[in-house]
């Protein structure tokens, strides 16, 4: 089974986030948790590949930034999903972002900066599902 590339999740998770926003229901925080999820995976896998890939000094963040993506497109599957699992990994997700957000800033990019945070919206978004 062929793995998909970042590329392809995102693509996937923007065509869920875009049927979610046309579906109006009564579970507008569930879809506001999912738009955060969905911008806070794209912001950190392109801020990984624009500005951690390849720089030596940024290793440590790049990786938290993979992380970070990968478990807000988890969080956010599981949201649209309404998972009885969405509290726990929601938890989750909201540690992985908050440290991702900490790592971020260290560097005073404009771009890491926004990434630091996204992070931290989508933590704070997190945590209140978690609770």
């Amino acid at each position: 089974m062929a793995r998909k590339s970042g590329t392809e999740t995102n693509d996937t998770l923007e065509e869920s986030l875009e049927d979610e926003e046309m579906d109006e229901t009564e579970e507008g925080e569930e879809q506001s948790l999912f738009a955060l999820l969905a911008e806070c995976a794209g912001t950190c896998e392109s801020t990984f590949y624009n500005h951690c890939m390849g720089n030596p000094e940024m290793k440590h963040c790049g990786q938290l930034c993979v992380d970070c993506a990968d478990i807000c497109t988890t969080t956010a599957k599981y949201s649209a999903r309404d998972s009885e699992q969405l509290p726990a990994t929601a938890a989750l997700c909201s540690d992985v972002c908050d440290e991702c957000a900490e790592e971020c800033e260290r560097f005073e990019d404009e771009a890491m900066i926004m990434c630091a945070e996204v992070c931290r919206d989508c933590a704070e978004a997190c945590r209140e599902v978690a609770e």
